[in-house]
Order: structure tokens, then sequence, then C-alpha cells
């Protein structure tokens, strides 16, 4: 985000089907009057489908004014959602579903990409740490947004004192888990200064991080489990003047920046070096405060890679339910599996063997509970079906509560 923090974040990878993945399309969020000079007076609401790979737009499903909204809540139609600036945003591919925070109102938003309506239902529910009022102060805004390896969502306000997690699906659960913590050895670089730590945009890992891109090129990597957050320095080799308002990975696993005030374009960024290159040919297009995707840093190189992308395996006609586990129970569905002797494991993320269990599949379509023991320790743990051959049929990851 830029200064005045006008330059709003949103961004989500294009719709992802069981047929196919378009792992290097993304939605940008771009102003709908970008022939403005006042950036005060633009608003970033339009919503358009880019390649990363050229910058160029694909397709524009959704601009200012040519959408017909209706705004939803707890089920329920209650007003049109109108125009609006959105803060930040973050794509769930596993349910094709958009996240979003609007910038003058407290609540998280959601989008069901699969809703064939002429009238685009957008539901919502309050963050509840902030009220609209508290919303006069930029350091509340939720600026910050994307889907992290374990399934869940993440957002952070600007001043990084609230970490929201929230769950996706049909009834989105919001916890706040708190502020950020510096690490000590940041020094003087603190991810709750104005001048170092706010705005910009988020991406998450395959091992279960998320890495922080603030608007000033600075970054930060943030560990889930114990809000620490450690300073990493600046991205090389960007233009002095150019604000790192978007970010998103590619299908290659190469972090992509994107600005909203600079003519250079898009730059690729390698996550080892930190050091950044221009994409030729983006130069010139139009200004975009956002960037993200579906795609995991890391996860060609991570040895559970398997579980956090959408590998093949878990397209099998073999699915699971409810994730997270929060009452130590949950359930395999197996659709037009043969009749026969099955294995489910349960694998910690070093690759760890926690639990495992015989099935007998008795029918082509069925469903078997799994109940966990109760010394079963909370995390993420890798879910791996195999057949009487030892065969891996199925992988998923499950987060147990």
């Amino acid at each position: 985000m830029r200064r005045n923090f006008y330059f709003l974040s949103l961004v989500l990878i294009s719709a992802f089907s069981a047929g196919a993945q378009e792992t290097n399309k993304v939605f940008a969020i771009t102003a709908s009057n970008t022939n403005n000079a006042d950036p005060k007076s633009q608003k970033w609401i339009n919503i358009s489908e880019v390649d990363l790979a050229t910058g160029k737009t694909v397709k524009s499903p959704l601009q200012a004014g040519e959408t017909s909204l209706s705004l939803y809540t707890n089920g329920k139609s209650s007003q049109s959602p109108g125009v609006n600036m959105f803060a930040a945003a973050a794509y769930d591919r596993k349910t094709n579903q958009l996240f979003l925070s609007p910038m003058q109102s407290a609540d998280l938003r959601w989008v069901d990409l699969d809703d064939n309506n002429t009238t685009q239902r957008v539901h919502r529910l309050p963050l509840g740490f902030v009220s609209d009022k508290d919303l006069v102060n930029s350091a509340n805004h939720i600026t910050r947004m994307v889907i992290g390896s374990n399934g869940y969502g993440y957002a952070l306000n600007n001043d990084a004192t609230h970490l929201i997690r929230f769950s996706t699906g049909r009834k989105p659960e919001i916890t706040d888990l708190g502020s950020l913590i510096d690490d000590p050895k940041n020094g003087a670089v603190s991810v709750h200064n104005s001048c170092s730590g706010w705005g910009g945009d988020m991406v998450a890992d395959a091992k279960g991080n998320l890495y922080l891109v603030t608007a000033y090129q600075t970054m930060f990597k943030i560990d889930i489990n114990t809000k620490i957050t450690s300073y990493i320095g600046t991205i090389k080799g960007l233009p002095v003047n150019y604000t790192t308002n978007g970010a998103a990975v590619d299908q290659n696993g190469t972090l992509i920046v994107s600005s909203a005030n600079s003519p250079e374009g898009y730059f690729s960024v390698d996550m080892q070096t930190w050091q950044s290159k221009n994409i030729p040919g983006t130069q010139g297009l139009q200004s975009t405060s956002d960037l993200a995707s579906g795609n995991l840093a890391f996860e060609k190189t991570t040895e559970t890679s398997r579980v956090f992308n959408n590998d093949p395996l878990t397209r099998s006609r073999v699915s699971l339910y409810p994730n997270p586990v929060t009452d130590g129970t949950f359930r395999l569905s197996f659709d037009k599996k043969e009749i026969g002797r099955y294995q489910v494991q349960l694998l910690d993320l070093s690759g760890r063997l926690s639990f495992q269990k015989n099935l007998n599949i008795v029918s082509e379509k069925q469903v078997t509970e799994i109940q966990l023991p109760g010394k079963m320790a909370k995390g993420f743990y890798i879910v791996k079906v195999l057949d009487s051959g030892q065969k891996i049929l199925f992988t998923d990851k499950i987060v147990v509560e």
C-alpha cells in the first residue's frame, strides 16, 4: 500500500476446477478511474483476471457498475454492498471462494465463485475486534490477507496488532489470534512501525509460514503458531519509489510483486536471495494494487508438498471432512472405490506416523468415521489413504484442534 493507504489490496487466483488448474492466472484489483491524477479519489474496485507471466488482462469478470451485487448477513439479503474500496482479499482454491475486507466496513466478506446467479451474493461476518467507527484510524484497517497451507485464511491489520484467522466453507468462523511479536533479532525494524511494517500483502509457504511484503519493499516471515515475526530484509533491485502493494506466488514458486503507483510493471522475486527482476512486457500496464494466488511458496521443494498443492491424489474419489477437526472425529467418504481393505494414516509434518487405522470398504459409496485417540496433539497432520498393496490413493492436510 501507499503511505496514504488509498491503494487497497485485492486479488484472487483464477477459478480452480477439478478438471484443470490455471495456476499462472490471478485476479488483480485495479482502479475504476485510473486516468484520474488524484490518487485519493481513485476507487480500487475493479477485478481483472491477469496472467502473471505477462501482466496482461485475460478477462474482466467484475467491473465497477457492471455487476449486480446483493449483500447477505446470516443467510438473509440485507442491502446492496454498493461500490466500496477493498483493503484486502484472499482466494481459497479448494472451495473456490473469494474472501475480502472492505475499507469502510469492519467485516469479513466472501463470494462463492461457483454461484451462477445473475445477482452475485456477497456474504458478511463481523470481524469482532473493531467497529466501523474505529476504521477512522488507518492502523485498524485489514490490509493483508492470504490462505495458508493449513486451509485457514489469515488477515492482518496495518499496525499488526490483530492477526485474524478465519475458516473457509459455508459458515466461516473468525478468531483473533492477537498481536504479532517482533523477533528480538529484528533490532530497530518493527512490524508494527508505520514506516516499515504497514500496507502491502501476504503470501504463504508450504511449510506453514506466512510472508509479509509491506508497502515499503520490506519482508517479514511470520510463524503462525508463535506469531513471532522475523525481519528478512528488503527486496533487492526494485525502483526506489516502487511501492510493493501486491504479492502472489506463481506456479513456479516465484514471488511476484506489483505496484499501485509505478509504471514499471511486475517484478519477480527469488525467495532465496530476495533479488528481483522486471518481468518483460509488463511495463506501462494498468497499475495493480494487489496480487494473490492459491499457490504456495516452496511447495515444489517441500517434502510434504503433496499435501499442500492440489495433487491429483487429492482429487481421487475420496474426500475428507470436517476440517479442521474440533471433536476428535472426521469422516472419509469413498465414492466408487473398489470394495476391499484400506488403511488410513496420519503423519505429522516431519513425516512421523502418529495414527493409523485399517478400514473395510463394503460398498461403492461409503462414509467411514475416524475417531482419533484422546492423546492426539493439536496441530497439522498429513492424512493418507492406502490400498491393500500400500499404494497411496489419497492425501490431504488436516488440522486437529
